[in-house]
């Protein structure tokens, strides 16, 4: 159910406007809409510079998750993300030195370890000395004419040193590039200090990242500060009045009476207007549906304050469509026990709830893997109860085309569902019914169509003309305006969308028989390796047999996983949205709300309020 807002201004004195707005904040119930946006500010980018340092805190302390308790990090949590920038940037300093010292490194290594010094004592005894790394023929053209030392020869590559006591002509001889007054010995000392020093930094990390929870608090105690600036800066002013504008929902808005009476405020409240975007979308799922509140909250998607709330349908189909996806009554059982688990190990009302639905959607597994015999890729022996007695089942490609016919089924109770909810949306306009009414009639068409096709090849029946006809009959004379080039040219591919809509429904067959097939895959991979000729091939075969179960079986729990996002989520919200109407264009109801540690210091909401009276001026 998706709850009635109302367009709600607070009127308050200027002078008052901070304590308005911290009662306002602990009331809770206002989404708060500023008509324009107040220039930045210095307190407001101070918090946003505040806030970001700490996102990036928590960025870098999530590479080191898993220390120690929260109750070993001393220090405020500004001082945690200053020492943690620290620490990070002595680390990152240490990454690069080590790798310009590796670098020095690869430059030395064919040279061997010699001592800087020891080539310096020799030039200054009057030998010329020089580096060279060239072909055979250089090398040979440098010996013909120097003392040549060859060092070593890599892929065509001479590195050899040249000597001689009188000056050599540079420009003859091959030079080489080498770091200056180090050694590859002190090079990798350096590396080793380095790469204690680095250890050394991650480990106070490690512990660091104990404080994430703290962190969070932190953030969102900027978050509300920030939002307290914000509007506070942003509240209009008209002479010695200051107001605010919003949304409340029905339901709250005496509280916000209550509140006005009790402070002095001036009120004014009137319906939201339905095709305004502005307005926020507060849906209140029922009770007996809430379960599919986690995976709504987990797409992010929110329908508009002008469409519907659409998710008891969008439950009961999404946990047929897992279960026909995932398809196997084992990986069913052990979600069920992942479930139960989880239950006893976590207390937290939200987590609970996506257990349940956890547990929903392993149900709809199990009933539907047992019914279709697939137990972790294995079929069972004999015909499950759900085939027996059709005799046309006997064969394996007309139990293919069963449960086709149940996908194709789906897809028009799914869409038809869709239409009639659209339809019921405005049961007032006559024109609306019989528009929706003929898209029907074309759903159904399309219906028979797509079984005679795929499903039970064979002449189609005369009534699916009669479908089509009566179909477009009514959209044309109830659903297009003739005056508008547009509705008529979009009349014939929206025939041919709700034609690919019903055949998307397909998907729910292809990635089950997938799945099924790459379990299967891989329990025949598996079963050839537990019985081998001697004992100790059959224990490393039994071993490697276990490692292929668990990994492609693990594997293929992620792909279901996968399929079930794209594919079960899609049905619900793109092919069933689009013919129910919705396009889940709206925006959550967040209200203002600000608790004690989020307040604002009363300087600096003194600071606020006068930065304001300023502008306004």
């Amino acid at each position: 159910m998706i709850v009635p807002m109302m367009k709600t201004t607070i009127v308050c004195l200027n002078s008052d406007r901070q304590n308005a707005l911290e009662n306002l904040g602990r009331l809770g119930v206002l989404h708060v809409k500023l008509e324009t946006m107040p220039a930045a500010s210095a307190q407001r980018q101070q918090f946003e510079q505040q806030i970001a340092a700490v996102e990036k805190t928590c960025a870098t302390l999530l590479q080191f998750a898993g220390a120690p308790a929260a109750g070993g990090v001393c220090g405020s949590p500004a001082e945690i993300v200053k020492k943690v920038a620290e620490q990070d940037e002595l680390r990152a300093d240490c990454a690069v030195r080590q790798d310009a010292l590796l670098r020095q490194r690869k430059a030395l290594e064919p040279w061997g370890d010699f001592d800087p010094a020891t080539v310096a004592a020799i030039r200054q005894g009057g030998v010329k000395v020089a580096f060279c790394l060239g072909t055979p023929a250089q090398l040979e053209a440098a010996t013909a004419e120097y003392t040549t030392q060859v060092i070593c020869e890599d892929k065509g590559k001479c590195y050899f040193v040249v000597f001689s006591p009188t000056s050599l002509d540079d420009g003859k001889l091959p030079l080489a590039i080498l770091p200056e007054n180090t050694s590859l010995s002190q090079i990798d000392r350096e590396v080793n200090e380095l790469a204690s020093q680095k250890a050394s930094v991650e480990d106070e990390l490690r512990t660091l990242a104990a404080a994430m929870p703290k962190l969070r608090e932190y953030r969102a105690e900027l978050q509300e500060k920030l939002e307290f600036q914000t509007n506070c800066e942003g509240m209009g002013q008209a002479g010695e009045l200051a107001y605010i504008s919003g949304f409340v929902p029905q339901p709250d808005l005496k509280k916000l009476k209550d509140a006005a009476a009790r402070y002095g405020w001036a009120l004014q409240a009137e319906a939201a207007d339905r095709d305004d975007h502005a307005v926020p979308t507060l849906v209140v799922i029922p009770k007996l549906f809430r379960v599919i509140e986690p995976m709504i909250k987990f797409l992010g998607i929110s329908p508009g304050y002008n469409e519907t709330d659409v998710s008891g349908c969008i439950l009961f189909f999404l946990t047929i469509f897992f279960g026909m996806i995932v398809g196997d009554a084992g990986y069913g059982t052990l979600f069920l026990v992942v479930a139960a688990i989880a239950w006893f190990k976590f207390t937290d009302p939200k987590i609970r709830l996506a257990i349940k639905m956890l547990v929903v959607f392993s149900i709809a597994t199990v009933i539907w893997g047992g019914l279709s015999g697939a137990w972790f890729g294995i079929e069972v022996p004999g015909r499950p109860r759900f085939f027996k007695g059709i005799e046309w089942l006997t064969d394996e490609h007309v139990k293919d085309a069963h449960i086709q016919l149940i996908c194709f089924t789906l897809a028009i109770a799914h869409l038809t569902i869709g239409r009639l909810w659209r339809a019921v949306l405005r049961l007032n306009s006559v024109r609306w019914l019989m528009t929706q009414l003929g898209w029907i009639c074309i759903l159904w068409g399309n219906y028979f169509i797509a079984l005679k096709l795929l499903v039970m090849p064979g002449t189609i029946p005369p009534f699916v003309m009669y479908l089509y006809i009566a179909g477009a009959a009514l959209i044309m004379v109830f659903g297009i305006h003739w005056h508008e080039l547009g509705e008529i040219f979009e009349f014939p591919f929206g025939v041919i969308g709700s034609f690919v809509d019903i055949l998307s429904y397909i998907r729910l067959f292809a990635v089950g028989m997938s799945g099924a097939y790459i379990a299967s895959s891989f329990n025949g991979m598996a079963g050839g390796l537990f019985h081998q000729s001697s004992l100790l091939m059959t224990i490393l075969g039994s071993t490697l047999a276990v490692i292929i179960l668990l990994g492609g079986h693990g594997v293929n729990l992620a792909l279901a996983g996968m399929g079930v996002l794209v594919h079960g989520v899609r049905l619900n919200v793109l092919e069933f949205s689009n013919h129910v109407g919705l396009g889940w264009g709206g925006h959550p109801y967040q209200p203002f709300r600000i608790t004690d540690k989020g307040q604002m210091p009363a300087s600096a909401g003194a600071i606020a309020a006068n930065e304001a009276q300023h502008n306004s001026k």
